[in-house]
């Protein structure tokens, strides 16, 4: 979800940025590139450890979710291309789920607020897999599971490193959707590199026509 079908990743950047900055440290892409597709709980750990903090992980964490909150509440609108491509997999009956990282709220959320519920059959958070976040298999493992799909013949849409090692080591194919802005990483495990959402070759790919 995050930073593939909602312009959030640059309004994370902003609160990681006031966080570090407010402790004399720097927020940098490599940093950024191991947290990212990361639940919020092992993010604040990760911080803490990276950074060598002296508040505790509970600290971290209440003090990033509460700066984050309005990216979901008001802040993150859909990316480009992503009410065409979800409204044509469910035109053409394919079924869709969302398997993202961050907290089951967050997501109903947003899916409220950009009227998207209608096009997902299952919202899956790294709550539903004991917290195990990307770049580990299990979420979307269990998307497949109940999804019913057999994971071969699975496609995730990616924008991040953690997600793309994540979807290939469940044995899915992935489309990868780096965003120039602020994308970094390794992709070089996707199926398909796109330049965004509305890339041709993603239908071709996918085998739907283009919108």
């Amino acid at each position: 979800m995050d930073g593939t079908l909602i312009d959030s990743e640059l309004h994370w950047v902003d609160v990681a940025n006031n966080f570090f900055r407010k402790r004399g440290l720097e927020y940098t892409k490599d940093i950024w590139a191991a947290l990212a597709g990361k639940g919020m709980k092992e993010t604040a750990g990760m911080i803490k450890n990276i950074c060598n903090l002296p508040e505790s992980s509970e600290q971290v964490f209440t003090e990033i979710a509460n700066d984050t909150n309005c990216i979901y509440t008001t802040k993150a609108q859909a990316m480009t291309g992503s009410n065409e491509i979800i409204c044509k997999m469910k035109e053409v009956g394919l079924k869709q789920a969302i398997a993202s990282g961050s907290e089951i709220f967050r997501i109903n959320k947003v899916m409220e607020r950009l009227n998207w519920n209608k096009y997902f059959d299952h919202l899956i958070s790294s709550e539903h897999v004991n917290g195990i976040n990307k770049p580990d298999p299990a979420i979307y493992t269990y998307a497949a599971k109940v999804l019913n799909i057999n994971p071969k013949d699975c496609v995730v849409f990616e924008d991040s490193e953690n997600g793309v090692r994540s979807a290939k080591g469940a044995g899915m194919a992935c489309i990868a959707v780096p965003d120039k802005r602020w994308s970094h990483g390794d992709f070089s495990m996707a199926d398909l590199i796109a330049d965004s959402l509305l890339d041709e070759r993603i239908f071709h790919y996918i085998g739907i026509n283009y919108v």
